[in-house]
């Protein structure tokens, strides 16, 4: 013991001055551990600051989603509802169309019994009557028939309808057909738009 008390008094300035420099780095050491700590604490305010803000945006976009949602929902239904209206206008006015185009039952009877079965097969044999059209077309066009926008009356007669790509009309014609399905065509009236 007497031993180390010795080297102590001869050391003690030395083991004084580790000992302060000791106290000093931990010191040191701890100051900027604290710093760290102080830098720490204000990224994670920074931090759950940010985190805040973005979940109340993420609230509002939410509700932002909700409206549009319900905007687009309401839209289909809406659009919906217009489309079954449309839909069922359409059916009428396709009901009266079939009507005005298709001839009465007996006259399809009369065109079936002549070996026409259907009212455009006998309307196509206007193809070949263009003589007929007693008006000149216009503008370089050439008069034809539309067995496509031409009506059959009844057993009888029809309403061919005529143009050149400039201008249009309508005629009453006569038809008889023989016994070997030819149609003879016979100009009653015409009118000129």
């Amino acid at each position: 013991m007497k031993i180390m008390m010795n080297w102590l008094k001869e050391h003690i300035l030395g083991v004084f001055i580790i000992v302060v420099l000791l106290i000093l780095f931990s010191t040191g050491q701890m100051i900027v551990h604290q710093n760290d700590i102080e830098n720490y604490e204000t990224e994670l305010d920074l931090l759950t600051s940010e985190k805040e803000r973005l979940a109340s945006e993420i609230r509002l976009l939410s509700a932002e989603k909700e409206r549009l949602v319900d905007d687009v929902t309401s839209l289909i239904v809406e659009k919906k509802q217009e489309t079954e209206l449309l839909k069922s206008e359409i059916d009428v006015l396709q009901t009266k169309i079939d009507s005005a185009i298709i001839p009465f039952d007996f006259v399809m009877v009369h065109l079936k019994d002549k070996g026409f079965n259907t009212p455009e097969s006998l309307l196509e044999t206007l193809n070949e009557e263009n003589d007929l059209i007693p008006y000149e077309g216009v503008l370089g066009g050439t008069m034809r028939w539309w067995p496509t926008e031409s009506r059959i009356i009844n057993t009888q007669w029809v309403l061919g309808y005529f143009e050149d790509g400039h201008i249009l009309g309508h005629a009453l014609l006569e038809y008889e057909i023989d016994d070997q399905q030819n149609v003879t065509w016979k100009l009653i009236k015409a009118l000129l738009y």
